[in-house]
């Protein structure tokens, strides 16, 4: 893209960039000799990125949204030309990874089982100041057809303790008794811009005395917010 002695200011699209997350893009260099040297001219680029006199824009995002400001290139002969720029910058996500598929063993009636179902993930960009984040954890009836069926309420869940952690902020666990209805089992406060804590959690399924046999299959969910 070539732009000279431009009137008005054209329009520049800049790539998107995301909250938290170094970014750099270079401005369209005009026609002519040069040496150029840019400048911010009206409004202003979001909060943690500027703009160099070279003609590049770095830094790290502070703020979300989408913005618009003009930045000016001159000329040692005083030539200028005004561009308008558009960026935008996304929220970084919170988002939770579990195990797809947990082998709990098996069990008697009247008994119980307990096993681990693998590790369990929140990662958290959004690039907070003061992260916090919970998680429920909920479960399905676990079922073997033909109307055999264990109830979810038969179903306990404990995360147990932190596996792996990064970042500022505290993790708090609580058991729960019941699957039934969604349970907070975790919780994290305190978070800087950038964290992910895994755990490893153990469920127990009390099996009733009259449980017909089968192979039984449930759906453990758990939900972050």
């Amino acid at each position: 893209m070539s732009l000279r002695g431009a009137s008005t200011a054209a329009l520049v699209t800049l790539p998107p960039g995301r909250l938290g997350t170094a970014y750099t893009a270079a401005l369209p260099e005009p026609d002519g000799p040069g040496p150029w040297t840019w400048t911010v001219t009206a409004d202003h680029p979001p909060a943690g990125l500027d703009l160099d006199p070279a003609g590049t824009i770095t830094g790290t995002p502070a703020e979300s949204g989408a913005y618009s400001f003009t930045a000016r290139a001159t000329d040692p002969a005083g030539e200028q030309v005004d561009l308008r720029l558009e960026v935008s910058v996304a929220t970084g996500a919170l988002s939770v990874t579990v195990p797809g598929v947990a082998e709990l063993g098996g069990a008697t009636p009247g008994t119980s089982v307990t096993a681990q179902l693998g590790p369990v993930t929140v990662v958290d960009e959004r690039a907070l100041s003061d992260a916090q984040w919970s998680v429920e954890v909920s479960a399905t009836a676990f079922t073997a057809g033909s109307g055999r069926t264990i109830p979810a309420d038969r179903l306990a869940y404990s995360p147990g303790p932190v596996a792996a952690r990064a970042g500022l902020g505290a993790f708090t666990g609580s058991d729960l008794v019941s699957a039934a209805t969604p349970g907070l089992a975790a919780r994290w406060t305190g978070g800087g811009p950038a964290s992910w804590v895994t755990w490893r959690p153990t469920v127990t399924v009390a099996v009733p005395l009259d449980q017909p046999a089968g192979t039984y299959r449930g759906v453990i969910t758990h939900s972050v917010f």
